[in-house]
């Protein structure tokens, strides 16, 4: 849940009168929750009976992933995410090896920036593993393209992409 403090302010204009950062009221909190789409957790459900290991990689805080995982079943409510979820600095922290551990098993990736999402997926395909990522339709891609490897389509990536496509419409809101 996205938070936010407000305060309020009477601005007086004139000489000698005390700066806008002062003085001020505190007058509440906000709250905002984007809930998920309630076919998010069906659809993780069904990769998961598919053998598709789902893995969230956001510019959000961990805190707000590790919940947003927890409510669409990444994460069992319970579940200790302890080097199953990681930020961007706590990725760029560990060893080479670590990180290449940590992409075998870790389920939730947050705070990344584009290079963080680049190495992810290149750790992945590196396992052999098929790799497919989606964003929200009318949103920025901040990822670049998943690279691909061998040059050659590899079986099962038209599958996979039209799975992604399905999936992405399922779980992200329409504009």
């Amino acid at each position: 849940m996205r938070r936010e403090a407000a305060a309020s302010l009477g601005v007086n204009v004139g000489p000698g009168l005390s700066s806008p950062q002062n003085n001020l009221t505190f007058v509440g909190c906000v709250g905002m929750l984007d809930p998920p789409r309630k076919e998010v957790t069906s659809s993780i459900e069904m990769c998961r009976k598919a053998g598709i290991r789902v893995i969230m990689i956001t510019g959000d805080n961990k805190g707000t992933a590790v919940a947003i995982c927890r409510r669409i079943g990444i994460f069992s409510e319970s579940e200790d995410v302890t080097g199953k979820a990681y930020t961007g600095r706590e990725f760029d922290e560990l060893p080479l090896e670590a990180q290449r551990q940590a992409c075998r098993d870790a389920r939730c990736f947050a705070r990344v920036e584009p290079a963080h999402k680049s190495r992810i997926v290149e750790y992945l395909q590196s396992f052999h593993e098929i790799t497919a990522m989606v964003s929200a339709p009318g949103t920025p891609h901040h990822h670049p393209p998943v690279p691909s490897s061998p040059p050659s389509p590899v079986p099962g990536t038209l599958l996979i992409t039209a799975l992604c496509r399905r999936v992405t419409a399922l779980m992200m809101p329409q504009p």
